[in-house]
């Protein structure tokens, strides 16, 4: 006969967690050694759970001051560390109601500390919600892109060139830092009209520099000079050839002083003969991909070739003779009939993909 009482363990290291008796180990949170903040532990849960403190406890150096192991942690904040120690002693986190950008700071602290089951948890947590955590604060691209894991940048960095209004169309965007949004610029899918890109790309140059105002009229050479200092890096990354001649004339034209007279030439000579090959702004032009959360690419030429029959004639998205346009999404128009029917009636051959 035997019994397994795992309830009853947890349940004792969390009145152990909760309760601090007979601690060990003294943890000093922040980077004022005048205001630093206390928390305690036992070295033996430490060393148990987490493969850092396990090869710290382990080092020769590591000796007791008055009866304690001491640990400094500067790179942390109270709050992410309360949440690590209720996972080492507790094996539960509840992170739902932590700010996205909290969430990435967790993440990053686990992964300093080795916790695996622990970072593959909040992964999966951001990825399942990264729509929501987004709408939140679009920022949080910027630490997930400077700190985060590759696949988890990545995922983030798709989501918002497939949803592009969730950031460009927020009062955060003027706060996202030069790396990040020439990662997105550079993105092929960025689902956005160029001439949209570039009105906003100019609006945040300009608000990087307060002293410069929005109408082109009334900047000086000097603030052409400092504009183009700013946006140099990207600039290049604009698809010019893709906005009309019409938006270039009246959107782009008025800040050519900031623009490479190779790129406005190469501009110019695209619009006057279509098909000629550009020899600087060499980037192709931007594939429109599908705004839903649910299908791809891929499964846009799937479609296609059920649509003509055929098992495997395309294979490559940007030749497919179908232009594939989100017009009801159920988690934003509501799912009701009534909106389904109003989005979708009397407009063409329709596609229903549910999950």
């Amino acid at each position: 006969m035997s019994s397994i009482f795992q309830a009853d363990i947890i349940e004792d290291y969390k009145q152990l967690y909760e309760s601090e008796e007979g601690y060990d180990v003294k943890i000093y949170i922040g980077e004022d050694e005048n205001d630093l903040d206390e928390l305690h532990a036992h070295s033996v849960v430490l060393r148990s759970r987490s493969p850092y403190f396990r090869r710290a406890f382990s080092d020769e150096w590591m000796k007791k001051q008055d009866g304690y192991f001491i640990f400094k942690k500067p790179n942390f904040s109270v709050s992410v560390f309360k949440v690590i120690l209720k996972f080492i002693y507790c094996g539960t986190a509840n992170i739902s109601n932590i700010e996205g950008t909290e969430i990435v700071k967790i993440l990053n602290a686990a992964d300093e500390l080795g916790l695996i089951k622990f970072i593959e948890f909040i992964q999966e947590f951001l990825i399942m919600n990264k729509i929501k955590i987004l709408h939140q604060d679009p920022t949080i691209i910027c630490p997930i892109a400077h700190q985060g894991p590759e696949n988890l940048t990545k995922i983030y960095l798709e989501t918002i060139c497939h949803n592009p209004e969730i950031l460009f169309e927020s009062d955060k965007f003027f706060s996202i830092e030069e790396d990040v949004i020439i990662l997105i610029l550079k993105s092929d899918e960025l689902a956005m009209d160029e001439i949209k890109i570039w009105n906003c790309l100019i609006k945040w140059g300009i608000e990087q520099t307060p002293k410069l105002k929005n109408d082109p009229k009334k900047l000086t050479d000097q603030d052409f000079i400092t504009l183009e200092k700013r946006l140099h890096n990207c600039i290049p990354l604009i698809r010019f050839r893709q906005i009309s001649t019409e938006n270039f004339y009246l959107k782009v034209w008025p800040f050519k002083k900031i623009i490479s007279e190779e790129f406005i030439n190469d501009t110019l000579n695209g619009y006057l003969v279509p098909n000629s090959t550009p020899f600087y702004n060499v980037l192709p032009p931007r594939i429109s991909p599908l705004a839903s959360i649910l299908i791809g690419k891929n499964h846009a030429i799937i479609f296609s070739n059920w649509i003509d029959k055929r098992s495997s004639y395309y294979n490559d998205y940007r030749k497919l003779p179908y232009k594939f346009e989100l017009i009801f999404r159920s988690s934003q128009d509501g799912p009701s009939p009534i909106n389904f029917h109003k989005k979708c009636d009397n407009q063409g051959p329709n596609i229903v993909v549910a999950s």
